[in-house]
């Protein structure tokens, strides 16, 4: 077994081989002499007395465990809060100037870290937590069917900051202040308005075009035409019962059309195109059409098999078709007569995730992506309605002849039909974001990609390019502004809209380089190895390892990456854990019964935290590098012990690895960009 450890003093890294504990060797990085400690052997947690449960009792019981250190953390908390304040108040003031800090030694001088510099859109830093992941304690250092490359005394950086940071969009900012919780409102694809707020925008000529009269609540459903003439909104919160939309002239703020709300029902779809909106109760299977100008109802559609929602329903931009669902099919019908026009081909049958290799049945063309033949089968009426059920997010093209949708089933997935009905387009969607979250299509002029949600799709390519990184509060706001430019809010400045130019030229460069295997740092063309870097840890070891081995091997073989022993390329995992706080094991005779009986029994929650970066060969630092954190659940079925609440951290991590947005492609290049991009 190796012998992991750092240096007390600059606090770098080695690994030995167990039968060198005790001798002494030189750090490469002070030149002092240090003695390999003996190798930290984890003690197994002791189990305590488990809850007894009668067996008399019917099916098992779920039990919820409840922190009882919260209150007294708080209580230090503030105790300390108010002991720093009372010595503020005692220190003077100084007028000397600051003394500015030291240059630090770790920066590269400029054009040093060429790589670093070109791959500064994939690194990030920890997800959900301001603080460095913790560095494995100097014990155990196992890997994933190998041990990671190292001779008799091998070193690796301790450090966990990015070798750079995530790129930011600098193409421009307009003079449009975004308040905290402010609603943000973007039209179609070259729709020039902007409505924030009680303000309308024209973010083209960077001048307001009116002030909305009369209020909406802040979460209220909004909707603004194509053209941008007209923006509805929900008076109050969409779920609220009889709530009124109200639609303005955003070229005089006027109100020009009132809709009554339904008494028993919130509303659950709302949409302008030309001079009509579409509304639909919460839950209904009913679309109501309206004119604007006169502000009556026009016609209402009901559908026959499913319920009005965003995710299932698309209106061309003129307002004379509607997509929906009927019999188990995706239909066109057109809006004055109800008469369906065309019927969409049926989705692919997807038995098991797609691998890298291009699927039978499939052909490259030179315009419109992809048309796929049902060589390979077509999805039966049972799976059809699987996949409609499912869809986040469906949308016609600005013209009207095509419409695309995302689906999340059986995976993640974009598939497109002409206005024919032919199938175009149906590929996997690997995007690092949970796409069973309500989505949104927004589609370029030349209908070369998509941005779904916050993720650039390139229709060709047939793979995601660009992801806008999500920062958790804030949920970017990104619109296509034109087929070079992306217009919106980001998490670098969540409460200003920028604008920022896609870089087209390098990312097809990039897909070309990938196409035709071209030599690269990572690329699909050349499989890579898992390592792991393992600090104490309070479980099974071996388990440990496979479950976040398998995790990671799933993850990257949905890029077509594929896993092999012994490569020099390799992602290394670094995780470590550590007990939580002392919980109380209530025991709850059914889902209603929500204080439970408390058994008498505690166990302490589990804290995990991995590190996941890339090595390749020539480069002393990793490329790219994440991390992520999770903790163990609060409830279980059955009988709760220290090991079980321990595990189910480890798997709340395995879950949790696709929220990871690896590179799929790193050239060799300078002139490239790693794919994908990733914007702050």
């Amino acid at each position: 077994m190796n012998i992991a450890f750092q240096c007390p003093v600059c606090g770098k890294r080695y690994e030995v081989p167990g039968h060198q504990a005790g001798s002494q060797v030189i750090c490469a990085g002070c030149r002092r002499t240090i003695v390999v400690p003996s190798p930290v052997v984890s003690t197994p947690p002791v189990r305590p007395r488990r809850a007894r449960t009668s067996h008399n009792e019917g099916p098992s019981r779920t039990a919820i465990l409840v922190a009882l250190g919260g209150i007294g953390g708080l209580v230090l908390v503030i105790a300390a809060l108010v002991f720093v304040l009372k010595q503020e108040d005692k220190t003077p003031t100084s007028s000397a100037p600051p003394t500015p800090p030291a240059p630090s030694e770790a920066t590269p001088p400029a054009d040093t870290n060429r790589l670093a510099s070109r791959l500064a859109p994939l690194m990030k830093t920890d997800r959900g937590s301001e603080t460095d992941p913790p560095k494995p304690a100097a014990s155990e250092n196992t890997s994933s069917s190998e041990a990671a490359p190292a001779d008799t005394a091998s070193t690796a950086d301790s450090s966990d900051e990015s070798p750079s940071p995530i790129a930011a969009p600098t193409s421009g900012a307009y003079p449009l202040r975004v308040a905290d919780r402010e609603p943000v409102t973007f039209g179609a694809a070259g729709c020039p308005v902007v409505v924030i707020g009680s303000k309308a925008w024209d973010y083209q000529k960077k001048t307001v075009c009116s002030t909305l009269h009369g209020e909406y609540d802040d979460n209220s459903l909004t909707a603004l035409s194509a053209d941008g003439r007209y923006f509805a909104a929900t008076q109050y919160s969409a779920h609220r019962h009889n709530n009124p939309v109200l639609v303005w002239d955003t070229s005089t703020g006027q109100v020009c059309t009132r809709i009554p709300g339904n008494t028993s029902a919130g509303v659950g779809f709302l949409y302008l195109a030309g001079e009509r909106a579409f509304t639909a109760p919460a839950h209904s299977k009913r679309l109501y059409v309206w004119n604007l100008p006169e502000g009556r109802e026009l016609k209402s559609l009901t559908s026959s098999e499913s319920r009005v929602t965003p995710a299932n329903t698309a209106i061309t931009h003129n307002g004379l078709y509607v997509a929906t669902i009927e019999d188990r099919k995706l239909v066109v019908i057109k809006i004055e007569t109800g008469e369906t026009i065309v019927k969409m081909r049926a989705p692919k049958k997807r038995e098991k995730p797609r691998g890298p290799e291009l699927p039978p049945g499939m052909v490259r063309v030179d315009h419109g992506g992809w048309i796929i033949d049902d060589v390979g089968g077509a999805a039966d009426d049972s799976e059809c309605s699987s996949i409609y059920s499912s869809l986040k997010a469906l949308d016609f093209s600005p013209d009207s002849r095509e419409l695309v949708a995302v689906s999340t089933y059986p995976q993640p997935r974009v598939i497109c039909w002409n206005h024919k009905g032919r199938r175009m387009l149906d590929e996997t969607l690997h995007t690092d974001h949970d796409m069973h979250q309500a989505g949104s299509i927004h589609w370029f002029a030349e209908k070369d990609a998509w941005l779904l949600g916050t993720d650039l799709f390139d229709r060709k390519a047939s793979k995601v390019v660009l992801s806008v990184r999500r920062s958790f509060p804030d949920t970017p706001k990104i619109h296509v502004q034109d087929d070079d430019h992306l217009v919106g809010t980001f998490s670098s400045n969540p409460n200003k809209i920028q604008t920022v130019t896609i870089p087209w030229d390098a990312i097809r460069a990039s897909l070309e380089d990938l196409e035709n295997k071209a030599p690269a740092l990572l690329s699909p063309a050349e499989p890579v190895s898992i390592v792991f870097e393992l600090g104490s840890l309070r479980g099974d070891q071996n388990k440990t390892v496979r479950e976040l081995g398998d995790a990671l091997k799933k993850r990257l073989e949905k890029d077509g990456l594929e896993v092999e022993s012994g490569k020099s390329t390799f992602f290394r995992i670094r995780f470590s854990e550590k007990a939580g706080d002392t919980v109380a094991i209530y025991e709850r005779q059914s889902p209603f019964d929500w204080r439970g009986h408390d058994t008498g029994q505690r166990v302490h929650e589990a804290e995990g935290k991995l590190v996941v970066e890339l090595v390749v060969p020539g480069q002393d630092e990793p490329v790219w590098r994440d991390t992520l954190s999770a903790g163990s659940d609060s409830s279980y079925n059955g009988d709760i012990t220290e090991l079980v609440v321990r595990d189910s951290m480890v798997e709340n991590l395995a879950n949790r690895m696709d929220d990871l947005n690896f590179p799929y492609f790193i050239p060799k290049s300078d002139d490239l960009l790693a794919l994908p991009v990733v914007l702050q």
